[in-house]
């Protein structure tokens, strides 16, 4: 997971009646990990009031960057399905509120997993049994990719419920880019009381080169990307996106053959083209522990893989291939803004996170890099 693009209207806070069973005074308490998420698990899971503490059990789920998620399993005779617990990270990032009802309708939809209900930091959510994360290799997978692209074609013919449209009525990529730009520019300033020293070395080091003296470079450049993509904004196809499918993101049954999309904490109306794009990126990795935000570009789809995805993604949406080519030419316009979108996310979760348990910072550096090298002419 990394996290939202939302379109937010100033006509208040979504209400509880879209959220399910909403508890919002029951807190996940990490010092207190056992005892709260039975606490949890027991006020939210139909036919778990009564389960006593031995009759669960909790596991980690590693993977993840911003949210902390446990899979909690019950004594087969109590013959309860075993849950999700997701505890939020990314505080401030994403609106929680919106997020939820979203994945409740998407839920409801038969797009994503069985909706529970959510807690003040955190929601419940059904586990996929029998599945594991995709890995990084077989992202490149020619049958797990088409598979990949049918999924997303379903999730882009998801229909927003009429009660959650003024939140997802038109795309909030660039919202989120001026927005998370501005956090930047003012959050440097900050940035070596979470990082330290040693942090702030490293930026200042990159600076110049990536985004300019006070983020100018940055908003040049966003500027010019903005002119451009708005040219063709005709042409570019407007549906809920997922924004964020990476290996970590989609599920694979070994047994069925099935791939489950997840995590759609960063999903909203936007631009088709950015979806897949953002998709061929996540191909390079980056945000496992192992690569610590350093992705790897030679990964990136090539030419053909690209065309088959999108004659996959074009057979899922209209029975054949006959839109791929628009699709994919779409797509490859998004490729050089996926770049900043993670980079100024990245830099912004490294002033409020540090980078002690990630490195945002090398996945900023990593992400504006590949960016600076495409528009040197870096073929993709």
């Amino acid at each position: 997971d990394k996290g939202v693009m939302h379109h937010i209207p100033t006509d208040g806070p979504v209400g509880a009646e879209r959220h399910g069973l909403w508890l919002p005074d029951l807190n996940y308490r990490g010092e207190q990990h056992e005892q709260s998420i039975h606490e949890i698990v027991t006020a939210i899971v139909p036919g778990a009031q009564s389960v006593g503490p031995d009759q669960i059990s909790v596991c980690t789920i590693h993977g993840g960057i911003t949210n902390a998620l446990f899979k909690v399993s019950f004594d087969e005779v109590l013959e309860l399905a075993p849950v999700l617990v997701r505890v939020f990270g990314a505080e401030g990032m994403i609106d929680r509120d919106i997020e939820n009802a979203t994945c409740r309708a998407l839920s409801d939809a038969g797009v994503a997993p069985l909706y529970y209900g959510r807690f003040g930091n955190g929601r419940i959510e059904g586990f996929l049994e029998g599945t594991r994360a995709m890995n990084l290799e077989e992202m490149a997978d020619p049958v797990l990719s088409e598979k990949c692209a049918a999924q997303l074609a379903k999730l882009h013919r998801f229909q927003v419920p009429k009660e959650l449209e003024c939140f997802h009525s038109q795309p909030g990529m660039w919202d989120q880019l001026w927005t998370w730009l501005d956090q930047a520019e003012h959050g440097v300033q900050l940035l070596q009381d979470k990082c330290g020293e040693d942090g702030m070395s490293r930026f200042l080091k990159l600076e110049e080169r990536l985004v300019g003296a006070g983020f100018k470079k940055a908003r040049a450049e966003l500027e010019k990307l903005n002119a451009e993509l708005l040219e063709g904004e005709d042409k570019a196809g407007v549906v809920f996106c997922h924004n964020d499918a990476l290996a970590g993101n989609i599920l694979v049954n070994d047994s069925t053959g099935e791939v489950h999309l997840i995590d759609f904490e960063y999903g909203g109306c936007n631009y088709r083209g950015f979806d897949l794009a953002n998709h061929w990126s996540e191909w390079c990795g980056g945000t496992d522990l192992e690569m610590n935000g350093k992705c790897q570009t030679y990964r990136f789809p090539s030419p053909q893989q690209q065309l088959s995805f999108c004659q996959a993604y074009s057979t899922s949406l209209v029975g054949d291939d006959s839109c791929a080519d628009r699709v994919l030419a779409e797509a490859r316009r998004f490729v050089p803004v996926v770049h900043w979108y993670w980079g100024l996310w990245a830099f912004n979760q490294a002033v409020l996170e540090g980078t002690d348990h990630f490195d945002y910072l090398q996945f900023f550096d990593s992400h504006l890099s590949w960016y600076w090298q495409l528009e040197a002419g870096m073929d993709f």
